[in-house]
């Protein structure tokens, strides 16, 4: 099933043990645009700093109840790594020098995005943009990124996008495929709350 990554913010982590966490962030390869990391809040008491979930820790979801119920009991979530062990691109600049970012040294990926990040980005084809990301379409029997959904209620598939640019805030899309099948359908997003139609892009964004 397709579900709305701002439903999926709304949704319970449950532990084995029945304790809780939040979604905060979702982490993915802009090659694939398959999830890498879940990034959540544990809903337990203390100072305890956002950690990195794989996928495969989530055994089961319901959407009509908003929760995901994960495999592994609270003191094995507790012990997940901490959100600093794996940046996005976006935290990989934390310097600026002369209006210029600089690139932090390290093992960093250059290929991990956040969706926090990227929403709010435009949608380029052309020196105008209208449209921008608004939100995900996500398949939750494999947790990858199958619909990019804009502010006008259209929808991209993540096949389009020929590059994602931090330093433009801009998803800049493959000339071939404005188009092509990628803009001739429409879906219905199925999640908490009732479904609601985005067609595909028909035209070019600009």
């Amino acid at each position: 099933m397709l579900v709305r990554l701002t439903d999926l913010y709304t949704f319970r982590l449950e532990t084995r043990d029945g304790k809780g966490a939040r979604l905060k962030d979702v982490y993915f390869d802009d090659r694939t645009w398959g999830i890498q990391f879940f990034v959540v809040a544990p809903l337990s008491r203390g100072p305890y700093p956002l950690l990195l979930l794989l996928p495969n820790l989530v055994r089961a979801s319901n959407l009509d109840n908003r929760v995901l119920s994960l495999g592994l009991n609270e003191t094995d979530l507790l012990q997940l790594l901490p959100i600093s062990t794996a940046r996005p691109v976006c935290k990989q600049y934390e310097q600026v020098t002369n209006g210029y970012a600089i690139r932090n040294s390290g093992n960093n990926n250059p290929h991990l995005r956040s969706c926090v990040a990227i929403t709010g980005y435009s949608f380029r084809s052309g020196p105008e943009s209208r449209e921008t990301l608004a939100d995900f379409a996500i398949q939750s029997s494999s947790w990858a990124i199958e619909l990019l959904l804009t502010n006008f209620l259209r929808s991209v598939e993540p096949a389009a996008v020929k590059q994602i640019s931090w330093a433009s805030s801009s998803l800049f899309l493959k000339p071939a495929c404005l188009n092509s099948p990628l803009f001739q359908r429409s879906h219905s997003i199925i999640s908490s709350s009732p479904a609601r139609s985005f067609p595909d892009l028909s035209s070019v964004i600009n």
